[in-house]
């Protein structure tokens, strides 16, 4: 009886031993799993922020050639604008010479009331200062200097401009370019650089 009693209690030791050894193996196993789920989270984070700020470039990217886009679809309609105020029968060109701020400087301004246009074109002008913009100003036999545009010349220098048409009834002397604080003024108070007569 008691060597069956003995052989029992080694088969539970045996079978405790292995219960004990599988437990160890499955907690090992559990934590090397536990550590592989830790490092694949991680490393699916890691790549989630690399595509979120590849995302945020890429659209950062897009919005600047959108914009460039609409810069050149705006310049290539103002050039057209220009084309057809200089062509048309009833068009009044101001051919504006340079001051002395910007002596290499030069520009037109054509005015065609028929297709409702007044465009402006540069060159030469220099880049203005932070805070500062040009304003194209029609001088009148009666209200003098009235603002036409606020422009900015491109890093060349250059520029096709649309312009607002001269007051109605208003007899047009001139035409001018100023240097003004940014956002214009209503009269003209910076130095000029580029005048012409009609």
């Amino acid at each position: 009886m008691q060597n069956q009693h003995d052989g029992v209690s080694g088969l539970w030791r045996v079978t405790a031993v292995a219960a004990t050894a599988a437990a160890l193996a499955l907690a090992l196993t559990n934590r090397d799993c536990a550590k592989q789920i830790v490092a694949l989270r991680n490393e699916d984070s890691a790549r989630i922020a690399e595509l979120d700020h590849q995302t945020g470039v890429l659209g950062s990217e897009l919005g600047k050639r959108n914009r460039d886009l609409a810069t050149l679809q705006n310049q290539v309609s103002t050039n057209q604008q220009l084309t057809q105020a200089v062509l048309a029968p009833d068009a009044r060109l101001i051919r504006l010479t340079p001051h002395q701020p910007a002596p290499n400087s030069a520009g037109i301004v054509a005015i065609t009331p028929s297709h409702n246009h007044a465009i402006l074109q540069v060159a030469g002008l220099p880049i203005p200062p932070p805070g500062k913009e040009y304003e194209l100003w029609w001088i009148g036999s009666k209200s003098g200097p009235v603002k036409a545009a606020l422009f900015a010349p491109d890093t060349r220098g250059e520029g096709t401009i649309a312009a607002t048409l001269p007051p109605v009834g208003e007899r047009l002397l001139a035409s001018a370019v100023t240097l003004e604080r940014a956002g214009g003024v209503d009269k003209p108070t910076g130095p000029m650089y580029l005048r012409g007569v009609l």
